[in-house]
């Protein structure tokens, strides 16, 4: 716990610096803590974010993101060649509208298409066109939406949850949920990666307030830093795309951040692969997150902080200290307004004006 400790108190590098004030030795985990108004806040180092603007002129300036946007356009055309060069494995579309229409299907020959799908119609033509390619060719449609998943996640690039309902669509239950366990895991870690790599500084300069409140929730958590990552990979609470690029700039170690992953992600690909084998009684990509559905993934994310709530309360009571501590304190919710730039950061339930 050292490590984690150490790796999440040192601040981040880069022109703009984050850091978390901490002037109180008091302060739990080295979080400023305020207590006048009686209410936990941390505080965010306000000239930091008067700086922000001046920090990122600075750094675009300075030419220190020249060496990694070259490194990473290469990476990424690399990869779109590879993605390229499979779907040119597979028989021309023109082949199989020729087929659909010389076999008297005449509506199947109107509406295949192999693209990324934006709706849910697009995607039941992309599902269909997929099956027919399955029959004879079904090695080459595996690697392709294994490749097209892990480009997609890697590079951040919106697709990865059509490619989950595809699986369950194509393939079996279990065969979809071992596809989706493994890809979604793969394509986190190969995003954390890139970050560590190559973009940690930029990320860093461009965002330091979000990456400032979320590493005071990081220390905030570190005690039970696995516990914390579990609830934020299987609830809603924040964008899985914030936590792979944040995560690896406050430090969490990544054996973490893999387990906290392959098992935090298998509740939406439950999901997700559940929709695919109802593919056609879905109307709209917001039917995942039904009421029902966002739920059932704040209940198996609250699962993962019983063990830290019944920890607390048995340490308590050994110490005969009053048993206050409540599953609420533990919930490690962070408010949205901070994402989208917002400086409050929400923690138990109080939000914070500084």
């Amino acid at each position: 716990m050292a490590n984690i400790n150490n790796s999440l108190t040192s601040p981040a590098r880069g022109p703009l610096a984050v850091r978390v004030a901490a002037h109180s030795a008091a302060a739990p985990n080295g979080i400023d803590v305020e207590q006048g108004n009686g209410r936990g806040q941390t505080t965010i180092d306000q000239e930091d974010l008067k700086k922000e603007p001046q920090g990122r002129l600075q750094y675009f300036r300075s030419g220190a993101w020249f060496r990694s946007a070259i490194t990473l356009a290469i990476l990424y055309l690399l990869a779109l060649t590879f993605l390229i060069s499979l779907y040119r494995r597979l028989p021309p579309m023109d082949d199989l509208v020729a087929r659909a229409a010389a076999a008297g299907d005449a509506q199947a020959a109107t509406t295949l298409r192999l693209a990324i799908p934006h709706s849910i119609e697009e995607l039941r033509a992309v599902r269909s066109t997929l099956e027919t390619y399955r029959q004879e060719y079904s090695s080459q449609v595996a690697s392709l939406l294994i490749t097209a998943y892990l480009f997609l996640q890697t590079f951040m690039i919106p697709g990865p949850l059509g490619i989950n309902i595809l699986a369950g669509s194509l393939y079996p239950f279990w065969t979809a949920m071992l596809f989706t366990a493994v890809v979604s895991t793969l394509g986190a870690s190969l995003n954390y990666w890139l970050v560590r790599c190559l973009l940690k500084d930029a990320v860093t300069t461009l965002f330091p307030s979000r990456i400032t409140a979320f590493q005071a929730e990081m220390r905030r958590h570190n005690t039970h830093l696995l516990n914390y990552m579990l609830f934020i990979r299987v609830t809603p609470v924040l964008p899985h795309w914030f936590v792979n690029l944040a995560s690896p700039i406050v430090g969490v170690p990544f054996h973490i951040f893999l387990m906290a992953t392959a098992i935090g992600h298998q509740p939406m690909n439950f999901i997700t692969v559940q929709a695919g084998a109802a593919l056609s009684s879905i109307n709209h990509v917001s039917d995942l997150y039904s009421l029902r559905n966002v739920a059932f993934l704040m209940a198996v994310g609250v699962l993962a902080l019983i063990p830290v709530a019944l920890k607390r309360r048995v340490k308590k009571g050994a110490k005969g200290l009053p048993r206050r501590q409540t599953l609420l304190n533990l919930l490690p919710i962070i408010n949205q307004d901070k994402i989208n730039g917002s400086i409050g950061v929400q923690l138990n339930g109080s939000e914070s004006t500084a």
